[in-house]
């Protein structure tokens, strides 16, 4: 294994049994967020909420899913593992921009709106 890379086995989760060779060990945090694919788009309000599966996430995004997998030590290869510990909703923020779209930030967790827009309502 080259200096500064690491093996990684995901347990749990979407990406259970999935590894991951040589990464930056200055990558690998405590706690690892990964988005699953899924996410939410409403096309206009009052509309009905549409989940989609894959694909980029369009202007009408309200929120997305993300796993999030905690480090927990090395298993008998040597692979760090990281083991899944939830299912996050990211919600987008509600302010409304100067041209009159809904923000394209995700909201603070519990809050309605992002950093730019947190002291502004």
């Amino acid at each position: 294994m080259p200096r500064g890379k690491a093996n990684v086995q995901f347990t749990g989760g979407f990406l259970d049994g999935q590894t991951s060779e040589q990464v930056e060990s200055r990558a690998l945090f405590e706690e690892l967020y990964q988005a699953t694919g899924s996410w939410y788009r409403q096309p206009e309000p009052g509309d009905k909420v549409e989940i989609i599966e894959g694909g980029n996430l369009d202007e009408n995004w309200i929120g997305y899913l993300v796993h999030k997998y905690k480090k927990c030590g090395k298993n008998d290869s040597g692979y760090i593992m990281y083991t899944f510990v939830k299912e996050l909703l990211v919600e987008r923020c509600t302010a409304i921009t100067k041209s009159g779209k809904q923000c394209s930030k995700t909201k603070f967790k519990n809050l309605e709106y992002c950093e730019t827009h947190k002291n502004k309502k």
